[in-house]
């Protein structure tokens, strides 16, 4: 074998590694669906939904080409001799016509059921034509109003019923297994039970979350006093599988002898204080919001504008102009400050730093305050530009002003139900976005490789041209930053084609370069991301804000309706296997370290003084009652479609564990 043969084939070896390479990277999503196993019903589930799709589908297809055959009569033939149909029309027929009219007049139908909200499309016909509206409000009435909510509808409820089924044997399997559990750990007693330090020892060798094990032991040791357990309570304990989170603590607050500081503890708890946070804060925004418009630039006001406002009128002097408005917001940050220090003092340093929207709103506000004395700094002598960067007090003055805007989110939990469905929000959604970025991926890729380098820059880039363009279209509208010439800008094309209602101009202008072929990639990704995973999408977010309402409703009935009855609850009985306790039992308060101040949770200080040592251990006995609405909404995925669903008997279980051949001998009939 000569030297140049040699050469030659490893040179066709190298370039087959390469574009194997490049082939590997189209399998990546494979690995990411596969470490889940949401992500895999969630496909599991889409797939056994796409005959039901495909049914659909097919219809509107029937019912578009339906109107395309209806447009071609009625813009054709001797209509087309008059002159308001003219070339620009949506169905203007050409010279040579053909079957490739029938397709650009089926593609402008799609075009205009998906961008029906774009003057550009509509418009052309009925300006020609007054007549040609009647066709377009038909066409789009029937095509968005009808099929496509209809086609969400069915969407959804497809889809929501095999992940229902899935999920609901996904539990179904686990109550089999602890049933089985049961069975191996139960002792030969006529009446079996397990011995609670088996299942201590049990957890011990699991791979279960350590909050999970902490909530099983202490449900063993307080409930049921480290005892043994039946059938019935093993199952019951062990029904702490199927929460997707820990339980949140309620907020714990000081308990003070001191009247005075009582009465500040209440204010300081009460929904008028938050009322005044939330108006100082809305105070302070709008004073940003006049200094971004009333300054034309860092060091120049506009004192005509401020004239106008007759609102900061005394700065008519600039140095005056320069140090108002930072000791404004430098007033402002000593605020939020004394009022972080407030709730500090209220709560207790060590719980409230547990808490993490309380330790965001003390580091944001140490961070504002810090960057407005070093403002206010600066300007006091004298130096303009400081740093690498060259910033000047007005840049450090816009990043705390940023600050100020980012803490106004703590105001979110004004409204308890919102912020948790906007907090689980990423957690619910989370097997459906995986799916839809699995596919934007490969999308990406498949565009990046096959259309690179398919519309070429102009040499100046935008700068002035001699040419001229038709108006509309992809070079007169500028848009040459949408490509495929990188993998990055490639994401950003399939994000313009799935949410910009002039898609189809990109689309002409690679249909230009290439062919009609390159339809079948941009309409199979706008059919697959616009229509079916973001209807998806959408329908997921009702869902989960639907059973979060439904939750917190509940949850709020229930409390209202248990604290009625607690000033007169009888006390329990002192040797039930209850989480009860006598009257010197001190179990439900927490105390602090240093052993003085008793803790006591937020919700409860107003009532505390009425309630007695038997009401609280009422209350112990109640989980979900320790703690108010907002703190139990937490809610997983697998809830929300678990719906009517019926936990099984014992003989469902032990039905099931019979087939078993080495458990099927250990079943107690």
């Amino acid at each position: 074998m000569t030297v140049d043969e040699t050469v030659a084939k490893a040179s066709v070896l190298t370039e087959s590694a390469i574009r194997f390479c490049r082939v590997r990277r189209f399998f990546r999503p494979y690995f990411l669906i596969s470490g889940s196993q949401m992500l895999k019903k969630t496909i599991k589930c889409l797939w056994n939904t796409l005959p039901e799709l495909l049914g659909f589908l097919l219809l509107l297809m029937l019912w578009i080409l339906s109107a395309t055959v209806v447009a071609m009569c009625l813009f054709s033939g001797p209509l087309r001799q008059k002159s308001y149909y003219s070339a620009t029309s949506q169905f203007h027929k050409p010279d040579r016509a053909g079957l490739g009219w029938l397709y650009e007049t089926f593609y402008n139908l799609i075009v205009l059921l998906t961008t029906a909200n774009h003057p550009d499309v509509i418009l052309s016909n009925y300006s020609e034509n007054r007549a040609a509206a009647f066709f377009d409000i038909v066409f789009l009435a029937v095509g968005t109003y009808i099929f496509m909510n209809i086609f969400t509808a069915i969407m959804y409820n497809q889809f929501r019923g095999y992940l229902l089924s899935s999920v609901q044997k996904r539990i179904f399997r686990r109550r089999v297994a602890v049933r089985a559990a049961f069975e191996v750990l139960k002792s030969r007693d006529p009446v079996p039970v397990v011995e609670a330090n088996k299942v201590l020892q049990l957890l011990e060798e699991t791979s279960l979350p350590d909050w999970k094990k902490s909530a099983i032991s202490i449900k063993l040791m307080t409930q049921y006093e480290g005892g043994p357990v039946d059938l019935k309570e093993f199952m019951d304990v062990f029904r702490l599988l199927d929460l997707s989170s820990s339980r949140r603590t309620p907020t714990l607050v000081r308990r003070f002898n001191n009247p005075m500081a009582l009465r500040i503890q209440s204010f300081c708890l009460s929904d008028l204080c938050r009322r005044v946070e939330l108006f100082i804060s809305l105070v302070n925004v709008a004073c940003i919001i006049l200094q971004l418009v009333a300054f034309e630039d860092a060091d120049k006001p506009s004192f005509a504008f401020l004239v106008r406002l007759l609102i900061i009128s005394y700065l008519y002097c600039s140095n005056a102009c320069l140090i108002a408005q930072p000791m404004i917001n430098t007033f402002f940050a000593t605020l939020y400050i004394v009022e972080n220090g407030v709730r500090l003092w209220v709560h207790g340093w060590r719980n409230s730093l547990l808490i993490p929207l309380t330790l965001f709103d003390v580091c944001v506000s140490i961070g504002n305050l810090a960057l407005r004395l070093y403002e206010i700094g600066l300007i006091a002598c004298g130096i303009r530009r400081v740093g690498p960067e060259n910033w000047s007090p007005y840049d450090f003055g816009q990043l705390a002003n940023l600050l100020v805007i980012l803490r106004t989110l703590r105001f979110m939990q004004i409204s308890n139900l919102m912020t948790n469905v906007l907090f689980q929000m990423p957690h619910h959604l989370a097997p459906v976005l995986g799916v839809f970025i699995s596919f934007y991926y490969v999308y990406a890729l498949l565009g990046f490789s096959l259309f690179h380098g398919t519309i070429e820059h102009p040499a100046n880039g935008s700068a002035v041209s001699n040419k001229t363009y038709v108006c509309g279209t992809y070079q007169q509208l500028n848009y040459w930053s949408i490509n495929f010439d990188d993998f990055a800008a490639s994401i950003f094309t399939l994000w313009s084609l799935m949410v910009l209602n002039n898609w189809h101009v990109i689309v002409r202008a690679f249909t230009e370069k290439i062919g009609r072929w390159v339809h079948i990639y941009m309409l199979s990704w706008w059919l697959i991301a616009s229509v079916i995973l973001l209807t998806l999408i959408t329908a997921m977010i009702i869902e989960s804000f639907l059973f979060a309402r439904q939750l917190h409703t509940n949850q709020t009935d229930v409390l209202q309706l248990s604290e009625r009855p607690r000033a007169n609850a009888p006390r329990p009985a002192t040797g039930s296997r209850s989480r009860c306790c006598d009257d010197g039992d001190d179990r439900g308060r927490l105390i602090d370290d240093n052993g003085v101040e008793e803790l006591l949770p937020a919700f409860e200080l107003s009532s505390h003084e009425r309630t007695s040592a038997s009401a609280a251990a009422t209350m112990e006995m109640e989980d979900v009652l320790m703690t108010p609405p907002s703190a139990t909404m937490a809610f997983s995925f697998e809830q929300m479609f678990v719906g009517s669903y019926e936990e099984p008997t014992n003989e469902e279980l032990v039905r099931h564990l019979q087939r078993h051949t080495e458990l099927g001998a250990l079943i107690s009939i």
